[in-house]
């Protein structure tokens, strides 16, 4: 299966923000647009990313000209009220026709063309190549403990704990 069928096989999967697929094992009952990348890119042996865009956005690197089958679309910059501080608020996965795939309020996970607003074009650095060209047992990341250890420093600084009685 490629990482084509897994996303479009999960279409009409409810849209939630923050929703646990990609970040609940065995939970697929909605999702956001980074959880749903996140998933179904792991679905297809490719894990590591983070269910969150900006730290996605740090996992991938940027690709010149039209998206093609697989590249990431993340939009932004621009403000999201519901996101606040986060840079690119949505994402989707290119078809390379023209449409992409990803789950949005309300339609959840859905096939469109790319929506009106700006965006930059990157691809997972593990794949090198459009996704669905990549055979899952040809495709080489990195140590999976670089993977987590980018995950977890992005996170803390996105979400850190700050404390209010010290400037």
């Amino acid at each position: 299966m490629t990482i084509l069928d897994t996303a479009e096989s999960f279409a009409g999967t409810p849209y939630h923000l923050g929703g646990p697929m990609g970040r609940t094992p065995g939970d697929e009952s909605s999702c956001d647009c980074s959880g749903f990348v996140s998933f179904v890119f792991a679905q297809n042996g490719i894990g590591g990313l983070t269910a969150f865009t900006d730290a996605m956005y740090s996992q991938t690197q940027p690709v010149d000209g039209a998206p093609q089958l697989g590249d990431l679309l993340f939009y932004g910059p621009y403000t999201d009220t519901s996101q606040p501080g986060v840079r690119f608020p949505h994402m989707a996965i290119a078809l390379g026709n023209g449409q992409t795939i990803d789950c949005k309020y309300p339609n959840g996970v859905s096939v469109h063309p790319p929506l009106g607003l700006p965006y930059e074009v990157r691809r997972v650095l593990a794949l090198g190549a459009a996704a669905s060209d990549a055979p899952v047992d040809q495709v080489a990341g990195g140590p999976p403990w670089l993977l987590i250890g980018i995950g977890a420093l992005a996170f803390a600084l996105l979400f850190g704990r700050r404390n209010p009685t010290h400037a």
